[in-house]
């Protein structure tokens, strides 16, 4: 279903919690989808440690069951979403179609930050490596250009 929503989309699987945990760690990726039952580390479990180590990384959670201590241990871990089995395809594209748009927003905003340290801030090496780390993390564009212009009396 995410590939019949963006083709252009990479898609990751895991088998298990313990897999993912790996996977996350090593991708980085925008969006975690995890099964609340999973074998060795449940989805709850995988969203407890997403949290812990990955405090911005979107989790949506699919379940069968209707159980609200689920959704509440979710709501716990600050899981964006939860949805039920079997997952509707435009609810799932709803979602993803959000998310797309809030990972844009956090880009741009992350962007415009690193160039605002590097007008108002001193000047330092680190500020322009924030700023080069930006515009990597905006992968979509084919080049960037940035031409600073700084009084001779400035480094």
């Amino acid at each position: 279903m995410i590939h019949d929503w963006d083709g252009s989309v990479r898609v990751i699987e895991a088998e298990d919690g313990t897999a993912a945990q790996n996977v996350i760690d090593e991708a980085l990726p925008d969006l975690v989808i995890t099964d609340i039952r999973m074998p060795g580390m449940d989805g709850i479990q995988l969203a407890a440690y997403i949290r812990k180590n990955h405090p911005s990384m979107p989790v949506t959670i699919i379940s069968g069951y209707e159980d609200f201590t689920y959704a509440r241990e979710a709501i716990q871990y600050k899981v964006e979403n939860y949805l039920l089995k079997p997952v509707d395809r435009q609810e799932l594209n709803s979602l993803l179609n959000k998310l797309k748009m809030h990972h844009a927003e956090r880009r741009e905003n992350h962007i415009e930050q690193a160039m605002l340290a590097c007008f108002y801030e001193p000047s330092d090496h680190r500020s322009l490596l924030t700023l080069e780390s930006a515009f990597e993390l905006n992968s979509s564009s084919a080049f960037h250009t940035i031409v600073f212009v700084h009084p001779p009396s400035q480094s």
